[in-house]
């Protein structure tokens, strides 16, 4: 009886350690040619197992109506990448073109690698049947919160 209570408290203690090692990241970004098609801010939690992840931002949280799954790359001391994709969006800010007379709701692929040591972002964006891909700079900050806590503030 003992070694089974010993063993829940255990599993408890465990569980809620797996929870607290996942990474949540909080990013400001700087779009250089207000393409519309980037965010201002991103937030990032990573899972314990460093496979997978959450991601928020106004772009994808409006057109998935939640976070977006998220697959992690490549996640070392030295720098973490991941992607996702949105739902459909229609871009306000689009310049019309030959190739693209009108603005079509189209989904966007993220891509994102943060450097660690700076804690700099640069984050990539390839919109469906745009010819053009945009990029924005950045920098984040690790914070002590899962996702859901940043996204209230």
């Amino acid at each position: 009886m003992k070694q089974t209570k010993l063993a829940i408290a255990a599993f408890a203690i465990g569980l809620s350690g797996t929870a607290s090692m996942a990474e949540t990241f909080i990013c400001e970004l700087h779009d250089a040619r207000n393409s519309g098609w980037l965010p201002e801010k991103l937030v990032v939690q990573i899972s314990s197992d460093e496979t997978m992840g959450q991601t928020y931002d106004p772009i994808t949280f409006s057109t998935l109506n939640g976070f977006a799954p998220t697959r992690v790359h490549a996640e070392n001391s030295v720098r973490v990448e991941l992607r996702w994709k949105t739902g459909r969006y229609r871009n306000s800010s689009e310049m019309r073109s030959r190739d693209r007379p009108s603005s079509v709701p189209t989904e966007i692929e993220y891509r994102a690698t943060i450097l660690r040591g700076g804690n700099k972002i640069l984050m990539r964006a390839a919109p469906d049947g745009v010819r053009d891909r945009f990029s924005a700079k950045g920098s984040c900050e690790i914070v002590n919160a899962s996702i859901n806590e940043v996204v209230r503030r």
